[in-house]
């Protein structure tokens, strides 16, 4: 009988740490499971986000595109002052265009005798100071200081002009590399994101 007790007792251990070390095991695999869950989403998240960067300046690329196209427009057949003109324009434009339209036209009219390309640098300043704007904002914003300086209608509308082609071509261009990077940004993301897992686990 003490044999048999003695048997059938490290039965019950064997059985039991079995159990036990299968239940660490199964836990260990839920552990790195979760894991390389966390990672891959992780990795989709980056490439995503890198993704909405080229969208982000692809809008304000837009954006200013449209506005160019309102200002040649506007000097050709209404033939009013500045101000009124950027007061018509801020209507059709999205944020922060509208807004910066809007600024321009209020301090040209401030009576502070300060001119249109010392008003229009000092609010493309202000802009800067804000976050989250990529620099092609501020480069083709810049770039149409100088038309400012014609002072004849035609002269102008084809200074604007050169700007809009140049800003057009630089947009195609985007629109080319952004399809390429978004397909390998993706790529890159799930490869990584699945690598980790397999090592993890």
């Amino acid at each position: 009988n003490t044999d048999l007790d003695s048997k059938i007792a490290h039965m019950k251990y064997v059985k039991s740490k079995d159990a036990y070390t299968g239940k660490l095991l199964t836990e260990e695999k839920l552990d790195k499971f979760i894991a390389g869950i966390f990672v891959l989403t992780g990795a989709i998240g980056f490439g995503m986000a890198l993704t909405q960067e080229s969208k982000c300046i692809l809008y304000h690329m837009k954006e200013q595109k449209q506005m160019l196209f309102y200002i040649e427009r506007d000097i050709m057949f209404l033939h009013r002052p500045m101000q009124e003109i950027f007061l018509n324009i801020a209507e059709r434009l999205q944020k922060p265009y509208d807004t910066f339209l809007l600024h321009v036209a209020e301090k040209m009219e401030d009576g502070s005798g300060r001119n249109l390309i010392t008003v229009w640098e000092a609010e493309i300043e202000e802009l800067y100071k804000k976050k989250g704007y990529p620099k092609t904002t501020f480069f083709y914003l810049s770039q149409m200081t100088r038309c400012f300086c014609c002072e004849e209608d035609v002269m102008q509308k084809e200074a604007f002009s050169i700007v809009s082609h140049e800003l057009e071509e630089e947009l195609e261009r985007m629109k080319k590399d952004k399809k390429e990077k978004d397909r390998l940004i993706r790529t890159l993301s799930v490869l990584a994101g699945i690598l980790c897992i397999v090592i993890f686990l």
